[in-house]
């Protein structure tokens, strides 16, 4: 995906946290990036085989926060752990 359509769909994120964000997720192995060669070349970005790896908690973050949003999941206030 390229850094344009990452900005359209992400419309309330500032270029420069966008931008420090994609090079922390980088760093960290969890998004590959690559250069797609031609005028002007470009950058696109996709998810790593490592960051794959987190699409089930995030699917589940995802879920419940949804849920708690709209009340079908009362939040505990205690400690979890």
């Amino acid at each position: 995906m390229s850094y344009t359509q990452l900005a359209s769909g992400l419309p309330v994120l500032s270029a420069k946290v966008l931008s420090d964000r994609l090079a922390e997720l980088t760093g960290g192995n969890l998004v590959a990036r690559r250069t797609v060669a031609g005028f002007p070349s470009r950058t696109e970005s996709r998810v790593s085989e490592r960051g794959q790896r987190f699409r089930p908690l995030l699917v589940e973050l995802y879920r419940t926060g949804l849920a708690l949003r709209d009340g079908s999941v009362q939040s505990d206030d205690g400690d979890c752990c």
